[in-house]
């Protein structure tokens, strides 16, 4: 029997988990009952590759490398999510989030908890229907001596085309501009 390197193999009851000599085995043909907390976002993991695209009314359109990467967290109905992007031209650094994307069990729901590198967190939630996932912020957190204007409302599409790419548009809004699209990007799975 495989060794399962985790302390329990899933939070849904009924799992058919054998303990042996103090260590956790699980059987091929164990099941866990009822559906993978993450099933409905499975189409995310993996690692992402792409160039994307910027615009807003108050900067000038810019384009930028980017890599996602989505992993399940065993066990939790959590992915855990990263994203950098680059200058294509430079290779210097532009911009990092960091968080969480967590999948109400049973449902379609979903929550995207991200941390950026200038000084934001983000608390969003939304749906996963099929291979698109939409969610829209319900807080938005900022470091007290962050610059002017401040992010009051963040919305991000994701999409998964036929072709295997994802196709991702984010809209924002700030103290000093409605609500408009301000990135889009599409990646290819390389991992």
């Amino acid at each position: 029997l495989p060794y399962v390197p985790m302390l329990r193999c899933c939070v849904l009851p009924r799992c058919r988990v054998f303990r042996c000599l103090g260590q956790l085995q699980m059987s091929s043909s164990a099941v866990c009952a009822g559906r993978d907390p993450t099933d409905s976002a499975k189409w995310l993991v993996g690692r992402w590759v792409g160039i994307g695209k910027g615009e807003y009314a108050t900067i000038d359109t810019f384009t930028y490398g980017e890599e996602i990467e989505m992993k399940v967290c065993r066990g939790k109905p959590v992915i855990s999510y990263s994203m950098r992007s680059w200058n294509p031209e430079t290779k210097a650094p532009l911009h990092v989030e960091t968080g969480f994307l967590k999948i109400n069990p049973h449902t379609d729901d979903v929550a995207f908890m991200l941390a950026h590198n200038f000084g934001l967190t983000e608390m969003s939630e939304g749906r996963v229907s099929g291979t698109s996932m939409s969610v829209s912020s319900v807080s938005i957190g900022r470091v007290s001596f962050n610059k002017e204007p401040s992010v009051l409302k963040v919305e991000r599409d994701y999409r998964l085309a036929a072709d295997g790419s994802l196709h991702y548009e984010l809209r924002m809004q700030t103290s000093n501009q409605p609500l408009q699209r301000h990135l889009e990007g599409s990646l290819q799975k390389v991992d």
